[in-house]
């Protein structure tokens, strides 16, 4: 390989909840955590620190939202 080539292997894996019996998660729930954790910018001057503790927040209300839309749709199924 030159010094130009670069290999790139991805891996795609679910997320480990996904892939248990999750509990049924309610509408008012995510509705709520979403009024709480909204999916908003920082602001510049917003520390680091705290940019990360709210994505962290934000990625778990992402996920919850991700299960309830499947539940949604294997009931109508």
């Amino acid at each position: 390989m030159s010094d130009e080539e670069v290999k790139v292997s991805v891996s795609v894996k679910k997320a480990p909840l996904m892939e248990t019996n999750f509990p049924a998660i309610p509408k008012a729930l995510i509705e709520h955590l979403n009024e709480l954790f909204p999916d908003a910018c920082p602001r510049l001057d917003t520390p680091e620190r705290e940019i990360w503790w709210r994505a962290g927040q934000r990625s778990l209300v992402e996920v919850l939202q991700a299960e309830y839309e499947r539940q949604t749709q294997e009931a109508m199924n």
